[in-house]
């Protein structure tokens, strides 16, 4: 198995990196979760200039392939945001397309769940705030809202969010990137 380590952005893509249903998915890719997830508090917290300690952690913890997940927010282009992370000094870059709360509109069924109404988000990596969008959707269906991304991202990981589910919805590239690179390491 080769083992992977993770420095996200920020809690969201930590909490979803430690979900059992994405445990589940580096286990039938034959990849081993590393130990800690690092939550780099910050988009600006995994450029190039600040990311070299939590690699040599990772490393020093038994990591083979270290991947970073941040998102694209307002940057230019993926590319962009890439660059400023640093290719050369980890193996893998995810930009989630703008957020990664996109993947959660990105999965039906988890909306579906958590609004209590059919959902089927036609677009989700368009919305500039897709948090935003779902606090809307919440507050409309259900009468109540969500006070932050990690509560909604415990909300969704309780409702079974799963990016294998978002990978599979035909306007979600970034999550289908994601899990088809995770398939090469």
């Amino acid at each position: 198995m080769t083992k992977v380590g993770f420095i996200c952005e920020g809690g969201t893509e930590r909490k979803i990196v430690e979900s059992e249903n994405f445990k589940q998915i580096l286990t039938s890719l034959e990849l081993e979760l590393v130990a800690p997830v690092i939550d780099a508090t910050g988009k600006s917290n995994v450029y190039r200039s600040k990311i070299d300690a939590h690699v040599q952690r990772l490393k020093a913890n038994g990591a083979d392939k270290i991947i970073v997940i941040t998102d694209l927010d307002d940057d230019a282009c993926i590319t962009k945001t890439k660059e400023a992370v640093g290719i050369d000094k980890v193996d893998l870059i995810i930009v989630a397309v703008k957020q990664i709360e996109a993947w959660y509109l990105a999965d039906s069924a988890c909306m579906t769940t958590i609004c209590k109404t059919e959902i089927d988000y036609e677009f989700p990596e368009e919305p500039s705030s897709p948090f935003d969008v779902i606090k809307a959707m919440l507050m409309e269906h259900t009468g109540r809202g969500v006070g932050d991304k990690i509560l909604l991202t415990s909300k969704c990981l309780g409702s079974n969010f799963s990016i294998a589910n978002s990978a599979k919805h035909p306007n979600c590239s970034s999550a289908k990137y994601f899990l088809d690179k995770l398939s090469a390491l």
